[in-house]
């Protein structure tokens, strides 16, 4: 079976020698086949957890609506804003929000709902360090940007992607990080 970090010559991207981190621009299907990919692997593992993380571009009430999802839970919701600033939250779409993706095939779904024109963080790992993970995600908002941690495991994946688009192509950026010992159905 294919990982998630499949490279086709014309690819402009960079990964490095053991492919265990790749960066680059992506095309809104290769993205979307890499998040349909992780959504297939979770349904095949149990061993893994797995939290989407928008940075930003929606209001409260987007949140809101997705907690009457029971395959979801929202862990947290807040605006990005300074203190100072958290007035203009109201009249912007500025919420960010950490959710546990309880039943893998809303992944797909909670990425077409929240991923556009925003940065995002798909985040799986073993269960054992969900409680640290969390802890981190909360402790570093509203930075919302990195690994939170996870870089000291061995086996996670961390596949983020700025949806606004870039340069003159309107190609997505994305980032994958997978852990030194991700095992099949993970390893590229």
């Amino acid at each position: 079976m294919n990982g998630i970090i499949n490279s086709s010559p014309s690819d402009q991207s960079k990964t490095d020698n053991d492919s265990r981190k790749h960066q680059g621009e992506a095309s809104d299907e290769t993205v979307t086949n890499r998040v349909r990919k992780i959504e297939q692997l979770l349904q095949q593992s149990n061993n893994y957890v797995c939290y989407f993380l928008a940075m930003g571009g929606h209001t409260r009430s987007s949140y809101l609506r997705l907690r009457k999802n029971p395959g979801l839970e929202i862990i947290w919701t807040g605006t990005g804003l300074k203190k100072g600033w958290c007035i203009l939250g109201l009249l912007m779409h500025s919420h960010a929000g950490l959710i546990k993706i309880i039943e893998p095939t809303m992944l797909s779904e909670t990425f077409e709902q929240l991923g556009d024109g925003v940065m995002i963080g798909i985040y799986v790992f073993t269960r054992k360090f969900e409680e640290q993970f969390v802890a981190s995600a909360k402790q570093d908002y509203p930075s919302l940007v990195g690994t939170f941690g996870l870089e000291m495991e061995e086996d996670f994946v961390c596949y983020t992607v700025d949806t606004r688009g870039i340069g003159s192509t309107g190609n997505l950026y994305e980032e994958i990080q997978l852990g030194v010992k991700t095992p099949s159905p993970f390893t590229p």
